[in-house]
């Protein structure tokens, strides 16, 4: 995922999950970086991702250029993850965000 060179970021290369569309076609995707060491937040659910407990960091989500994203994928997450990255991602944006209940 590139290295990060600002304030908080994360540093150096590591896995990111992919959730823009049409990634295919595009020259850039969003990603939500992931760390297996991040502190717990509001924004930053978790889950399982290649046997390990990881944080999706929400509150650095970011557009990178296609040529950053290296390798093949290491993992997919479940719906129940992907619902729970969708929420946060929503609330994070300010979004208008709706829960199944």
């Amino acid at each position: 995922m590139g290295d990060a060179k600002r304030g908080h970021e994360q540093r150096g290369r590591r896995l990111g999950l992919v959730v823009s569309t049409q990634r295919d076609t595009w020259s850039v995707v969003t990603i939500v970086p992931t760390s297996t060491s991040a502190q717990p937040a509001r924004f930053r659910p978790e889950a399982t991702i290649a046997g390990r407990a990881t944080r999706l960091l929400v509150d650095q989500t970011r557009s990178i250029d296609t040529a950053y994203v290296v390798g093949d994928a290491v993992d997919y997450i479940g719906g129940t993850d992907m619902a729970q990255v969708d929420y946060a991602l929503g609330r994070y944006l300010g979004l208008r965000v709706e829960t199944d209940s």
